[in-house]
């Protein structure tokens, strides 16, 4: 579910419905996370004009190879 919001950041008009669209699809599926989303919501809704707002909901939500693209990405970027 990340990996399909996520690919299509560039399509929501405000960054913190990429949140609110993970948690709204984790209560609707009844996902046995949707608690955890919803908290996360909560916690980075603060980060909803931060750049690497992606890069956070990654982290947090993301698999071990959403993880490990996201760090190289970061490191790259660092390295610019």
């Amino acid at each position: 579910m990340v990996c399909q919001v996520t690919s299509h950041w560039g399509l929501l008009f405000d960054p913190c419905d990429l949140i609110v669209v993970i948690a709204d699809a984790s209560w609707d599926t009844n996902h046995p996370q949707c608690k955890r989303f919803e908290a996360i919501f909560k916690k980075c809704r603060p980060l909803s004009r931060e750049p690497r707002l992606v890069t956070v909901v990654i982290q947090l939500l993301g698999d071990k190879e959403d993880k490990q693209v996201a760090a190289q990405i970061y490191k790259l970027l660092q390295s610019l």
